[in-house]
């Protein structure tokens, strides 16, 4: 077996130039110790590595399922939790133009629900959706207030 490592060189099957010719090793993949990314010295693309005989690299296992939204950033229990016992009459239709507070349920087109949970330095608020936090502007083209 071949012994790889990053900068050096292998040959690999090259998708665009359709021949094996020596490609650099860009990135290793450390559990396989086999390439992980490629750059090809003729016509200069990066590329997924592939073993030279053409045989597929083994798909790995995901170790946890995929959650949807952005991963990490609010679990749905935080999100459930801050929204309990509110009372949703008093929600506002989110347009730029509205005029949210803290602590205000807001109605996003495209993001649904949220909680108004920091208003920022000028016209804009930290609104806590579903899928994480998102930062809304509010008050523009409304009447100041006083």
């Amino acid at each position: 077996m071949a012994s790889f490592k990053v900068g050096g060189e292998c040959d690999v099957f090259c998708t665009k130039c359709q021949l094996l010719l020596a490609h650099t090793i860009l990135a290793m993949d450390p559990r396989r110790g086999v390439p992980a990314r490629v750059h090809c010295n003729t016509c200069h693309t990066e590329r997924v590595y592939r073993s030279p005989d053409g045989t597929p690299r083994p798909r790995r296992e995901p170790s946890e399922p995929a959650r949807p939204g952005r991963a990490g950033l609010v679990r749905e229990s935080d999100f459930d939790r801050l929204m309990k016992n509110r009372d949703f009459s008093k929600n506002v239709r989110y347009a730029p133009s509205a005029v949210l507070a803290l602590e205000q349920v807001v109605d996003h087109p495209t993001f649904g629900l949220g909680l108004v949970t920091a208003i920022k330095e000028g016209n804009k608020a930290e609104v806590l959706f579903k899928d994480g936090p998102k930062v809304l502007v509010f008050g523009r083209g409304a009447p100041a207030p006083g």
